[in-house]
């Protein structure tokens, strides 16, 4: 096969189509590549204009808007996320709790400034804050680190994955056209995802 044609399927397959460098990897993966988006916020009557270097996640969404809009959520309901709102107006606030990212066999938590990736070719360990390309694996030197944000990813509930093969996305017929052959998510979802329980970090 052609080379291009193979780092096509490379590009494709690893990096979602996304050239996100210097960052390593692309959409989807856990390394920064795949975890960093730009959010722009627009409200000139509270927000100043300026640049935040805060990490608000999607679960962060909801508590942050309830926040903006006054809003006392149900103590009832236990969310992932966190009210980001103050990180967001730039204020200094404390560090939030850790945030677990999964992609296929791949997992990642990041906690204050650190990161640590768990896939099967074992586990890299990187200080996020002056290591932003991830070039620096810290994994062998800090055995203590890795032991602990371990357990926190084993301590987290998870369902088996919702993520097809690769081989199955590439024959699946409705994406070139043909009939949608899948259930929605919420009825696939709906046997085991049943209150109070995570479907997936």
């Amino acid at each position: 096969m052609p080379t291009d044609f193979l780092e096509f399927l490379r590009y494709n397959t690893e990096d979602r189509g996304a050239d996100n460098g210097p960052y390593r990897r692309g959409k989807g993966a856990v390394y920064e590549g795949g975890l960093l988006v730009p959010s722009a916020h627009r409200w000139p009557a509270r927000l100043p204009q300026a640049t935040v270097g805060a990490r608000v996640t999607i679960q962060d969404v909801l508590p942050t808007l309830a926040v903006v809009a006054g809003v006392d959520l149900p103590s009832s309901h236990v969310l992932d996320g966190e009210a980001r709102w103050s990180s967001i107006c730039g204020e200094k606030v404390a560090a939030q709790s850790a945030f677990v990212a999964v992609n296929r066999e791949e997992r990642a938590v990041l906690e204050g400034d650190w990161k640590l990736i768990i896939s099967g070719e074992g586990v890299e360990l990187y200080k996020v804050s002056s290591d932003p390309y991830e070039a620096q694996d810290r994994a062998a030197a800090d055995p203590e680190r890795v032991r602990r944000m371990r357990a926190i990813v084993a301590g987290i509930p998870q369902q088996p994955s919702i993520n097809q093969s690769l081989l199955h996305l590439m024959m699946d017929m409705d994406r070139f056209g043909g009939a949608e052959d899948r259930p929605p998510w919420a009825e696939w979802c709906g046997g085991s995802c049943n209150a109070g329980e995570t479907a997936r970090p």
